[in-house]
């Protein structure tokens, strides 16, 4: 069940959602997605994500791997790894 730990290539990132942005609707990115601002509705990406402290999603989630150290209020589907720092919260399955 639990195999190697694999980690997210934070240097290669393709798209930053900032602290003061807010998006409301469906998000379907390419890539590695970092989150600082607000999600709300939901996020789809063949790539992983990255939920920043200052990171709040509202969503269903589909991606490779995930990365929270924000908030997830909602259900994601990962085919790798689900990865919640010591700051990070995640209400959903």
């Amino acid at each position: 069940m639990f195999s190697k730990k694999e980690e997210i290539d934070t240097t290669k990132i393709d798209t930053i959602i900032g602290k003061e942005t807010v998006i409301n609707g469906t998000v379907e990115a390419k890539g590695i997605l970092r989150v600082e601002g607000k999600i709300t509705g939901k996020l789809n990406t063949n790539g992983d994500i990255i939920v920043a402290a200052s990171g709040l999603v509202e969503a269903e989630i589909k991606c490779r791997s995930i990365s929270i150290a924000g908030t997830i209020r909602g259900n994601i589907e990962s085919t790798g790894v689900l990865e919640i720092e010591p700051s990070g919260k995640l209400y959903g399955d």
